[in-house]
């Protein structure tokens, strides 16, 4: 390839076959070279138009920088293009299977790339806000949805009570209320009764642009608890403040409803579990995830799948 530009690959990633999951485009620096400017970043990335352009910068053997992109402006961490960029490097040969650093804005994480995908730590989990009733009742207004306090939910436990290492407190019914969670961006996790509510979500662009800019948050994280065999909650993502009308898999966003879920009791430390995402969009994603308690019983949020390159090349750029 020439020396005048940049090496850039589109990536579907949560995906085990073109034109599935999240596309992502991914921009890897070669050695020596360093990040192009902020201007340029946020080009590159309207160019690929993609929702996120991660560009990979390699530090050591096994440390990586990840700057995160969208055409509008930087943001802290990105999963499906994290996802996205370790695919590309270990399909294109620029690293082998392994355990990696990965320095981003959110944190310093571990990526595990395995040969059938790969698993990345997210950013220490925070639950920074519950929605007051009037709040959430403008969130679900700005979907179409009736504006309620919560979604009733039997079989999980109230978020006060403590999980520890031998078990779950005691099962009960309780109310799934909107909540503002973060493992690297913050979202507003919105819980809806079912599939029906969820693929009748009507989003008012404008309105959900100004409400994540009043909460500030990335954007808008529906879901409903699925009633399909392996499949532990279905989701839409939704971020027009960051001119993303709807995502089909976002890696932090499930990273943050999987703690939300674990609060609850719904999800078990130590398994694996599947979101499903994208299928509203004719993109299904399957988005793993694992949450794992620590010696000192803090949880600890993990993110996995697989991604195929779809495009590979040389962005040109004037010496």
């Amino acid at each position: 390839m020439p020396e005048n530009g940049w090496r850039v690959y589109i990536a579907d990633a949560f995906a085990e076959a073109l034109y599935g999951g999240n596309q992502a485009g991914v921009v890897v620096l070669r050695e020596g070279q360093d990040f192009p400017s902020q201007f340029q970043m946020r080009k590159i990335a309207g160019e690929l138009k993609h929702s996120e352009t991660a560009f990979v910068k390699r530090l050591s053997g096994d440390a990586f920088q990840i700057r995160y992109f969208t055409p509008a402006e930087e943001v802290d961490l990105c999963g499906h293009a994290t996802i996205g960029a370790f695919t590309v490097l270990q399909k294109e040969g620029f690293i082998s299977p392994g355990v990696f650093r990965l320095q981003t804005r959110a944190s310093d994480l571990s990526i595990e790339v395995r040969p059938e995908g790969v698993w990345m730590d997210m950013a220490r989990p925070k639950e920074l806000a519950v929605l007051s009733k009037e709040d959430a009742a403008e969130v679900y207004e700005a979907f179409g949805l009736n504006p309620v306090d919560g979604v009733l939910r039997a079989g999980g436990r109230k978020p006060d009570q403590e999980e520890t290492n031998t078990g779950s407190a005691q099962a009960d019914e309780v109310l799934l209320r909107p909540k503002i969670v973060s493992t690297g961006l913050a979202d507003i996790l919105l819980p809806v009764a079912g599939k029906e509510q969820l693929q009748e979500a009507r989003q008012q662009e404008s309105r959900v642009a100004g409400l994540s800019k009043k909460h500030q948050v990335v954007g808008v994280h529906m879901f409903c608890i699925s009633d399909v065999q392996g499949i532990t909650a279905e989701c839409r993502n939704f971020a027009p403040l960051y001119e993303i009308p709807e995502e089909p898999a976002t890696g932090t966003s499930n990273g943050a409803l999987t703690f939300y879920l674990y609060r609850y009791g719904i999800l078990t430390p130590g398994q694996e579990h599947v979101f499903l995402q994208g299928e509203a969009m004719g993109q299904s994603s399957y988005i793993q995830s694992r949450l794992e308690l620590s010696p000192e019983g803090q949880p600890l949020v993990r993110i996995g799948g697989s991604a195929v390159i779809s495009l590979k090349g040389e962005l040109l750029y004037e010496k």
